[in-house]
């Protein structure tokens, strides 16, 4: 597996283990155990499982400040998101390690979908955003400490895919965090961009922080502190 830089297991050519996922798996793996990552990456319910867990994630996020039911976009944006930045920096990590190792493995398909179900299997990393940081502080400490909580999710999770690319190609995790860092920051160029000329930045940026804004004074002044480090907020 390590020698020859596969994000699947050879054995699986054409399809992923079936094996069902332990408790052990699932608390083990967001630390980034080695063992835990295989079986991840190796089975065809991560997928799934990894799909309630995202879900999982938006009421922790959404919970205190928004009726969900009445907002189906914020169940279906981390989704979409998820999806789309799981395709690019799959692809940057597969064509890197197709330059630099084997030219031969299991398809395409099967590895992208591996490294889609450990994307979202990281989803448990944003139950931070469930602490109810509104409750102990005003508007604008809410807001700042959310923007910490936001910082530590996007840190750990840049930091456990970079371990899951690492365990499961062979490469240091020097290069496997060169690389999806890499694809990272170009996303989060493009946001950048989209956030300076549009209004998409603050609205995705409290979003992903589960930020409250309201009419009030502090209320605004807490919406001008997401709206200014919008840029930001997206890594």
């Amino acid at each position: 597996l390590h020698s020859d830089g596969f994000l699947v297991c050879r054995g699986s050519d054409r399809v992923l283990n079936r094996g069902m996922l332990s408790w052990r798996d699932l608390l083990l793996y967001p630390i980034g155990h080695a063992a835990a990552i295989r079986r991840v990456c190796e089975s065809a319910w991560s997928l799934w499982i990894g799909a309630l867990l995202v879900g999982s994630a938006v009421i922790a996020r959404n919970y205190d400040n928004v009726a969900i039911l009445h907002h189906p976009e914020r169940i279906m944006a981390p989704y979409a998101f998820s999806l789309l930045s799981s395709l690019w920096i799959f692809a940057v990590i597969y064509r890197a390690n197709r330059l630099h190792r084997v030219k031969s493995g299991p398809p395409y398909h099967v590895q992208n979908r591996s490294f889609l179900g450990a994307v979202w299997m990281t989803a448990p990393i944003a139950w931070l955003y469930a602490i109810p940081v509104e409750r102990w502080m005003d508007p604008v400490a809410a807001a700042k400490a959310n923007v910490g909580l936001l910082v530590v999710v996007s840190l750990w999770r840049v930091a456990l895919i970079s371990r899951v690319a690492s365990v499961m190609t062979g490469a240091s995790l020097f290069a496997s965090t060169v690389f999806v860092t890499a694809a990272s920051s170009f996303e989060f160029l493009i946001a950048g961009v989209i956030s300076v000329f549009t209004n998409a930045g603050r609205g995705i940026a409290t979003s992903m922080a589960g930020i409250h804004v309201s009419s009030t004074p502090a209320g605004r002044a807490a919406e001008g502190l997401v709206e200014s480090l919008a840029p930001i907020l997206f890594i």
